[in-house]
């Protein structure tokens, strides 16, 4: 994956994707981009380090296994 965008009816602030749904996607990608879209068309930019930073994922697990 290269990017996911989420979005939801919220018009205050984006929507961000709770705790378990960021470890999914860390899951598939360390530095997956992620796009918070509100209604009226606002996109804030971010990525999995920024919202779940020090996070576990498999490269956590290389040569322990």
């Amino acid at each position: 994956f290269a990017a996911i965008a989420i979005s939801s009816d919220q018009e205050t602030e984006p929507c961000t994707p709770c705790g378990v749904c960021r470890q999914f996607m860390r899951e598939f990608s360390r530095d997956l981009r992620i796009l918070l879209v509100r209604p009226d068309g606002m996109v804030c930019r971010t990525d999995l380090e920024q919202l779940l930073p020090g996070s576990f994922g498999p490269d956590s697990l290389e040569g322990r296994v």
